[in-house]
């Protein structure tokens, strides 16, 4: 038989997925999900299967595929998958009754080709060199199972001068190029990936040059490309390179090397890895992560800008200044250059200047937006070494941050301070300076409660204080009001306590001004902040006895957990709404909670009252809400220092009050809201969209209708599309309520350690996170008729966060450590998926951020929403879409943080996600468009949302 005429066939389709939207070949840079549409009638026919065993004595078979085809010459590719991973070179596959061949593929060097040095092997086939030997059919039947079958690998993939030929395992011979990368890759470590092109970047960018310029991908240790560790070029004709680098941190830049001197000069186009379009606002490079004898895989650049030098705008123009000092010269009396860039990029710099032997500086710019970098040439030998230092304005720690943005506006003079807060080592990895090396010098002006400098861009919060059982302590003068011709200082509300962590334990004090509709705003340091307010209810000018607290994210501010709040740079966190609901009993400092007859549930779900009676009948104190359009009513009588619900009243709904003149109403925090109003900016369509959500151990439900209301204790709520929703209780128990008639069952019981459940879109599946005795976690599926189960496996130290894709077919969930390094610290997470149809695992997020919360796209299979952590104070959304040949794009979608991540059926084109222990929407067709989620015209507090669409 002549074998080597199949070659081409073999190159061409061997690790390659055939375009069958059954026959998909998953590599670990692919997840396609199949149509739904067209699989299930396919799967209904996939009646019989083929099991057994690739061999190859000997040799890694964790990269081995098994291809099955229709016809001798091996060119009709029926289907073909991965085989087992937790059991390498087991293959279990799924076919219509038929006639087939079955070839086996060992990527040895995991390139996801079939290239030099790969195994080959044909069922029936023993020995390569025994021309007489023939490939063996397979038969099989309706609902057949053939197993114990064995393929045996008996020929590679040799290199030569003409083209590649198939020899005998035993005759094969590497090249010295294969022998070379062979040894490399045992002993070093670095990345590889790909190089795109963007018409972006030049119009002329496609055209065909007059000689060929050179494509380069090169590696440095920081953003302000100082110091140069790798350099490669690109293979001209896939767009694919490969770095050797040393296990470190680095940043990527590629570049179109025009006139081929290997660097970035005028004329040359770049792009930076982690960049889609540079010139963005904010738009800074990711880092790569190289670990010891490791190859980071399948990173995409994308060459999108021009090297242009900016000629300095006419001097005319020239109208802002900028002074200031770089601390922490710690290296002699070298001096340090400071350089202004416009772009986050850093690449071009449109001015520099030097300072003097003071540390001192002044430059003279247009106005607009500026990032400054200080670079201090410690042994003064004119390139970057080991002792030199570098810092950014705006940022403390420019290995993780980096520098902050700078308006400047006309005629604008600014005076900064800039610390060198990195140093470069002997291989010229760039380290943090420890607080204790700096000049003490430096840590003045450093802000005691977040340890940010004093120039850091500030960012603020506003929301607004209700109290709910005593009169409202806005104080009614205006701070410039004049009384009697002299402009009187305004006095403080109260005081508002932010703290790093929720126990408050060091927390830092401002004085808290209310407006009269009981807003406020306070400036701060960006970060994470716990809040809480102290009312001076006494107006006696300090915090004493009887003055109210409230504690945001929570009505119970004794019981309770407090929510986080993000302040981002140059940004105002809006809806940090608090409820004064406890008040100080004595004078340690302890607090007792205020009981309010459920006002705080009954604002949230009715909305501000359209009028409040104040009364009193036989001396006692009454109150009453009025929701006139509505047909509802309250009335509140006095319990101890707050109230509780005597009666609720409903009656036939009016148009409008009755006008009576004796009621007293209180200020309007809220405008009117007409019956059902949409929440938020997210308008609820006529599709039966349910959202659930919990908050203080109670469990609320949004009806399609917009309308609000608590359905039980518990909490991480999921619901089916068949009306099934699933939950915990405070008791830890897994709980199976019906959305229409409430009525609910123990599913599992709290002695199994069972966390966030979720319920499969059909309802006859449950995943849960499961913590086994060791402490470890595993994800564990079970089939709710039957009541059996499995656990995915997996060698993770921790498994977590199930999410099902909208068929079923798919479940999401995210893995951290492993299991031979148990006693390591927590580390980031990645997201995989497992494939119930081909019983595989996949790769969908991995990369040095911590990753986790999976969500599906209801609408578009290939999209998952997720959020990441990579600065290591804030969370964002971002989305990841697979293209039909499995490449990846991921986008983030948020600004000022969020995690939980759900999104709204049917289309998929809004996402609901948690944020500041608040629900917040997403339009992601809009940037720009994230919101609270608003009912009544409240903002909802609330954890772990889900939504479902109904189908009754």
């Amino acid at each position: 038989m002549k074998r080597l005429a199949l070659l081409g066939v073999i190159i061409g389709i061997g690790l390659i997925g055939n375009p069958t939207p059954y026959a998909q070949q998953q590599t670990p840079n692919q997840a396609v999900p199949p149509d739904a549409a067209q699989i299930q009638p396919l799967l209904k026919r996939m009646t019989a299967r083929l099991s057994g065993k690739v061999v190859w004595e000997g040799q890694d078979l964790t990269q081995t595929n098994v291809s099955v085809y229709r016809d001798e010459k091996l060119r009709d590719l029926y289907t073909s998958g991965l085989a087992d991973l937790k059991n390498p070179g087991n293959f279990a596959l799924r076919v219509e009754p038929g006639r087939y061949y079955l070839v086996a593929y060992v990527d040895v060097d995991r390139s996801g080709q079939f290239d030099e040095g790969d195994g080959y092997g044909v069922l029936g086939v023993k020995e390569w060199e025994n021309t007489e030997q023939t490939y063996q059919a397979i038969d099989i039947g309706d609902n057949a199972r053939l197993k114990n079958i064995q393929i045996l690998i008996t020929a590679r993939l040799q290199s030569t001068a003409d083209k590649p030929i198939l020899v005998p395992v035993s005759k094969y011979q590497p090249s010295k190029t294969q022998q070379f990368k062979m040894a490399l890759d045992k002993i070093t470590s670095g990345c590889r990936g790909i190089l795109k092109l963007t018409k972006d970047a030049n119009p002329n960018l496609h055209a065909a040059p007059t000689s060929k310029p050179g494509r380069l991908v090169l590696a440095y240790t920081d953003t302000s490309w100082k110091y140069r560790a790798g350099i490669t070029r690109v293979d001209a004709k896939t767009g694919r390179w490969e770095l050797r680098l040393k296990p470190g941190k680095y940043y990527l830049m590629a570049i179109v090397d025009k006139n081929s001197n290997n660097r970035l000069d005028m004329g040359d186009t770049f792009g930076f890895y982690g960049v889609e379009k540079i010139g963005q606002p904010g738009t800074f490079p990711r880092p790569v992560l190289i670990e010891p004898n490791t190859f980071t895989e399948d990173l995409e650049i994308q060459i999108s800008a021009t090297y242009t030098t900016k000629q300095q705008t006419e001097k005319s123009k020239i109208t802002a200044t900028v002074t200031g000092t770089v601390n922490a010269m710690l290296q002699g009396e070298a001096v340090v250059r400071i350089e202004a860039y416009r772009t986050a990029a850093l690449v071009v710099p449109v001015a520099s200047t030097q300072t003097d032997a003071d540390g001192k500086f002044r430059l003279q710019l247009p106005p607009g937006v500026y990032y400054f970098v200080a670079n201090q040439d410690a042994d003064a030998d004119g390139r970057y070494s080991e002792g030199d230092s570098l810092g950014g304005w705006g940022t403390n720690a420019i290995t993780s941050r980096p520098p902050a943005p700078l308006t400047l506006a006309d005629g604008e003079t600014r005076a900064i301070d800039i610390r060198l807060s990195a140093r470069y080592e002997a291989d010229g990895q760039l380290l943090d300076i420890p607080l204790t090396e700096r000049n003490p010098d430096t840590l003045v002006g450093l802000n005691t409660a977040d340890g940010t400098p004093i120039d850091e861009p500030s960012g603020s919060l506003t929301g607004r204080i209700t109290s709910f059982f005593s009169p409202p302590g806005p104080n009614k003068q205006k701070s410039t009001e004049r009384q009697e011709g002299i402009e009187q200082e305004r006095t403080p509300n109260g005081i508002l306590s932010l703290s790093r962590t929720p126990d408050f334990e060091s927390p830092m004090w401002m004085p808290l001004f209310i407006e009269d509709d009981g807003s406020y705003r306070v400036d701060v340091k960006p970060g994470k902040y716990y809040v809480m307010a102290v009312l001076d209810q006494n107006g006696d000018g300090r915090s004493g006895l009887s003055d109210g607290i409230g504690i945001y994210g929570t009505h119970l501010p004794v019981r309770g957990t407090p929510a986080a709040v993000n302040v981002f740079p140059n940004e105002t966190t809006p809806h940090v709404d608090i409820d004064i609901l406890a008040s100080y009993v004595d004078e340690k400092g302890t607090m007792a909670e205020i009981k309010d007859g459920g006002r705080w549930d009954i604002s949230r779900i009715y909305g501000h009252p359209e009028d409040i009676f104040k009364y009193t009948r036989a001396g006692k104190p009454i109150e009453e809400w009025v929701y006139w359009t509505k047909g509802v009513a309250f009335q509140f009588v006095p319990d101890g220092a707050g109230w509780k619900l005597k009666k609720q009243d409903k009656f036939q709904t009016k148009a409008q009050n009755t006008g009576d003149s004796t009621q007293e109403t209180e200020t309007p925090q809220e405008a009117d809201h007409p019956k059902q109003t949409p929440p938020g900016t997210f308008p609820f369509t006529a599709e039966p969209v349910t959202v659930h959500y919990s908050h203080d151990g109670i469990l609320w439900q949004i009806a399609p209708d917009a309308t609000l209301s608590p359905i039980g204790t518990g909490f991480y709520p999921n619901a089916s599309k068949n009306g099934a929703l699933v939950y915990q209780d405070i008791d830890n128990n897994v709980i199976i309520q019906d959305i229409a008639t409430g009525q609910g069952a123990v599913l599992l019981d709290n002695q199994r350690s069972i966390q966030e459940p979720v319920i499969s879109p059909d309802g006859d599946y449950l995943a849960y996170t499961h913590i086994e005795h060791t402490g470890r976690k595993r994800i564990t599926v079970q089939h709710l008729p039957t009541k059996k189960f499995f656990t995915i496996p997996s060698t993770a130290r921790e498994m977590s966060t199930p999410a099902w894709r909208g068929d079923g077919q798919l479940l999401a969930y995210c893995t951290t450590g492993t299991i031979e390094n148990l006693d390591d610290a927590e580390g980031n997470r990645n997201i995989y998926a497992f494939d119930y149809v081909t019983n595989s695992v996949e790769p969908i997020v991995i990369s040095p951020a911590d990753d986790t919360d999976p969500a599906w796209n209801p609408a578009d299979l290939n999209t998952l929403a997720f959020s990441r952590k990579n600065d290591g104070t804030y969370r964002q959304i971002w989305i990841v879409t697979f293209s039909a040949t499995g490449q990846r794009t991921e986008q983030q979608i948020t600004k000022m943080g969020g995690n939980y991540p759900v999104w709204i059926p049917p289309d998929g084109r809004w996402i609901l996600y948690e944020n500041n222990g608040q629900l917040w929407t997403v339009d992601t067709r809009t940037p720009g468009s994230e919101a609270p989620l608003l009912n009544n015209g409240k903002v909802i507090f609330g954890y772990h949302p889900s939504t479902a669409l109904i189908f009754e």
